[in-house]
């Protein structure tokens, strides 16, 4: 659905944030309500995205890769927004659940749309915490695993490269 890929990108520029959300609340209001939830859990998941497989490239993929996590940053706006946002629209609600597992895949692809995530996940927990189902307890335990590990992963990346530099650096000056 090119629409839902248009508002999601959208709604991440300020100066149309507004006219993009409305656009998004019309749809998910509209006979197209749980549709467009589908598509907003497609593109979180990767499916709706029109990615490529790894290793093949184009001459635009640093802008389409731009635009993608627009497009992830916006479905994940939307969805929080409708579902337990200050914007809620009763007639696509569900379980938080069923939208934590594909935010849970979002946060592998990179640190904003990581943060975003977990800014919706707290907006969630603050409002309706007491009120979560054990299944959706189950699926934030997991998203928090995988953002550890994800942490964890960039923290031993940060030590190899420091310490290459730092072996780089010892060699450079014992040569001097």
């Amino acid at each position: 659905m090119a629409v839902v890929a248009t508002f999601c990108v959208l709604v991440c520029e300020n100066r149309f944030r507004e006219q993009a959300w409305s656009l998004a609340r019309a749809l998910l209001t509209s006979q197209m309500g749980q549709r467009t939830r589908k598509a907003l859990i497609s593109i979180l998941n990767g499916t709706g995205t029109g990615q490529r497989p790894q290793g093949e490239r184009r001459a635009n993929d640093e802008l389409n890769e731009k635009k993608m996590k627009r497009m992830l940053r916006g479905a994940i706006f939307c969805l929080a927004n409708a579902n337990w946002g200050t914007a809620q629209i009763d007639a696509v609600r569900c379980s938080p659940a069923s939208i934590i597992e594909p935010m849970r895949n979002a946060v592998q692809v990179d640190e904003t749309v990581c943060y975003d995530v977990l800014f919706d996940i707290r907006r969630l927990i603050q409002r309706h915490g007491r009120d979560l189902q054990h299944m959706t307890w189950i699926k934030l335990v997991e998203l928090f695993e995988t953002v550890i590990d994800l942490c964890e992963q960039v923290r031993i990346v940060f030590i190899v490269i420091n310490s290459r530099h730092l072996h780089l650096k010892s060699v450079f000056f014992s040569a001097v």
